[in-house]
């Protein structure tokens, strides 16, 4: 079984659990700190574990080079090395804490999700059994973020304005849109980080 495919663990092995998370990912690659994390669903859903330590177990007998020597296979190995935790006592004892251990699983899945980026027309895409579980959305509460892209995109948008091309007028609409977004986006972060409701329209 698989992680990545997600489709025979939600619908066999946990049916009430709608989607492989990225620290059922990260267990799968070898990183223990993932179970830590996952603590409070390994208590929610019985079969959790057994269907993690099968996936695990799978990796560690059967590695992905055994199943053909292509880039995504020895990508997918550098991340399974990575994801192993430290323990060699040789090492200095930063890299044996387990805040380390959690900068390297968060490293590990950036990368992960990396390769599947890049592999997307060739590997399996997750699959969901039910629905998405997702909240409907939170912005990410940093105001300045927003700001700093709402102006690099009015710098940008007088270049295409220019020469009066189809081309150029989409590129021109697009920011103009970009723009729109990045000043409601700013709004609802303030509106967050002040501890105030969102209008129904956001």
């Amino acid at each position: 079984p698989s992680l990545t495919t997600g489709q025979n663990l939600c619908e066999c092995e946990f049916p009430s659990r709608t989607i492989v998370t990225e620290l059922d990912v990260a267990f799968t690659l070898g990183a223990p700190r993932a179970a830590y994390h996952l603590r409070s669903e390994l208590e929610q859903f019985p079969r959790l574990p057994r269907a993690l330590m099968a996936s695990r177990q799978t990796l560690d007998e059967i590695p992905p080079t055994a199943l053909g020597g292509t880039v995504y296979n020895h990508w997918l190995e550098a991340l399974i090395a990575l994801a192993r935790p430290m323990t060699n006592e040789n090492l200095p004892s930063v890299l044996r804490t387990e805040l380390w251990h959690d900068r390297t699983m968060e490293a590990t899945l950036g990368s992960w999700s990396e390769l599947r980026h890049d592999m997307v027309l060739i590997a399996e895409e997750v699959s969901l059994a039910e629905a998405c579980q997702f909240p409907l959305g939170f912005v990410e509460p940093v105001p300045e973020l927003y700001q700093s892209l709402r102006l690099v995109a009015e710098r940008l948008r007088p270049l295409y304005n220019e020469g009066g091309s189809l081309e150029n007028s989409e590129i021109s609409a697009f920011f103009t849109r970009f723009v729109s977004t990045m000043e409601r986006l700013e709004t609802i972060a303030e509106r967050e980080l002040a501890g105030q409701p969102l209008t129904e329209e956001d």
